[in-house]
């Protein structure tokens, strides 16, 4: 049972930094602001990784202290490297994501204008 938790836990906190990857990239895309939704992509990895964190605490505390001081350890580390790749992630793709916001309103400029004359 203390396996799958383990498992279960480590799944959540990988899948809090996938979400705001995610979120950051799509809609960086979309609207070209980096400082806000990269932000608030973060956001969405904090309030995930204290959801799976506090998981962990009401789930083993009834097993040991140890456990759940061991769970919170490991949950900070996770929070700490996902935190650190999500902006890593983010900076890096910045340029492309920001070129594609900027092509897709060119194309939609011609778009319109096409359609008007």
């Amino acid at each position: 049972m203390l396996v799958l938790a383990i498992v279960l836990f480590l799944m959540n906190m990988f899948l809090a930094a996938y979400l705001g990857i995610l979120y950051g990239s799509i809609l960086i895309k979309k609207t070209g602001m980096f400082a806000t939704h990269s932000t608030m992509a973060a956001i969405v990895h904090i309030v995930l990784s204290v959801i799976t964190i506090i998981s962990w605490y009401i789930f083993a505390s009834s097993i040991s202290w140890f456990v759940v001081i061991g769970g919170i350890v490991l949950g900070s580390i996770f929070f700490i490297i996902g935190e650190i790749v999500l902006f890593l992630f983010l900076y890096e793709n910045k340029d492309k994501y920001i070129e594609i916001y900027k092509n897709d309103i060119k194309e939609e400029e011609y778009t319109i204008t096409r359609v008007n004359a």
